[in-house]
């Protein structure tokens, strides 16, 4: 799997093993770099055949994705499918 991080001008992937994996690493991308919602762009994980499995929101909640997209998302998070993390 990898998780999608970054900002309008540099976006990248990280290797991560599990969504909780990537919870940590989303906050811990934001955090380190003291973003705001708006500075960040991603939090969408893949998996290995680079399908859309999960998306984060800023605050580190996990949903499903939707089928509806944007410039910046391939799929935004679908609001009404939390998943939830233990």
């Amino acid at each position: 799997m990898k998780l999608r991080i970054g900002t309008l001008n540099d976006t990248r992937f990280v290797k991560v093993s599990s969504l909780k994996e990537a919870k940590i690493k989303w906050l811990k991308f934001i955090s380190d770099n003291n973003f705001g919602a708006s500075q960040v762009l991603g939090g969408d994980v893949f998996d290995e055949d680079e399908q859309i499995i999960a998306i984060f929101s800023y605050n580190g909640r996990c949903w499903k994705p939707s089928n509806i997209g944007n410039e910046y998302y391939q799929y935004l998070p679908d609001m009404d499918n939390e998943i939830y993390l233990n």
